[in-house]
């Protein structure tokens, strides 16, 4: 498997500090020599222990740090392992996971968790995804609920009662009328809202009690924008729910 994959498949189980080294050894990847990429060396140069980077390169999927660094230097002498738009990619999922990471707060989990019913809404892709999230969710004992249209949001957000339910939002933009007239409604209701967007300006921010942001994807008409960045805010979202149900329990 190639590093670009090992990234894509495994980035969401890395912690905030080995996401971060992970995302400095990718931009300084034309600077540091073969040679020179060894564990002592790599730990005094990011001023970490060598148990992390272990940690890091067996977390990636690596059965040996040797492992990792064949594919981290894998035909850099003849074409690099990736494009420009390679490297944007693996560094628009590296950052998402570290700011992720970063939002998640007790007070977050413990709305989400205690919740009688949690209402996720989203349009477009957002919902596809939304009904995957769902899914993991319900396997875990949630009650959950998922809406993309106009209508049943405005419905849904009617019923909504202060304590008994969270509602999680996902949008790219944070802008679409619809959502915003939904989240309008449950504002009255003092319902708490959790938002996922890559926008930090927008109507939504507004009205979210709490938000997740990711990092900022870019449409084209060759290459659709697939909302990566939301998978991995709800991976990760997922991950820290368990994490924090064990410790309760």
């Amino acid at each position: 498997m190639s590093l670009t994959k090992s990234i894509a498949n495994n980035a969401k189980l890395l912690t905030k500090t080995e996401s971060e080294i992970l995302s400095k050894l990718l931009k300084q990847k034309n600077k540091i020599k073969v040679v020179d990429f060894t564990v002592s060396s790599l730990a005094s140069l990011l001023h970490v222990s060598s148990t992390t980077l272990f940690r890091m390169s067996r977390k990636l999927g690596y059965t040996s740090f040797t492992s990792f660094k064949e594919d981290y230097f894998r035909n850099s002498d003849i074409k690099s392992y990736t494009t420009k738009s390679s490297d944007n990619y693996i560094n628009m999922v590296t950052k998402t996971a570290v700011m992720v990471n970063e939002s998640f707060t007790v007070s977050m989990l413990q709305h989400l968790v205690s919740a009688n019913r949690i209402i996720i809404y989203g349009m477009g892709i957002n919902f596809y995804i939304a009904q995957i999230f769902q899914i993991k969710l319900r396997l875990l004992g949630f009650n959950v609920e998922v809406y993309d249209d106009s209508r049943f949001m405005r419905l849904s957000s009617k019923t909504l009662k202060q304590g008994d339910d969270s509602v999680i939002v996902l949008s790219r933009s944070g802008q679409p009328p619809e959502l915003i007239e939904a989240l309008v409604e449950v504002n009255q209701h003092h319902v708490y809202i959790l938002l996922c967007t890559e926008s930090t300006n927008s109507p939504l921010k507004t009205l979210a009690t709490d938000i997740i942001y990711t990092d900022t994807s870019f449409d084209s008409d060759q290459d659709i924008d697939t909302r990566i960045n939301m998978h991995i805010a709800l991976d990760v979202m997922s991950k820290q729910i368990v994490d924090y149900m064990s410790i309760i329990k």
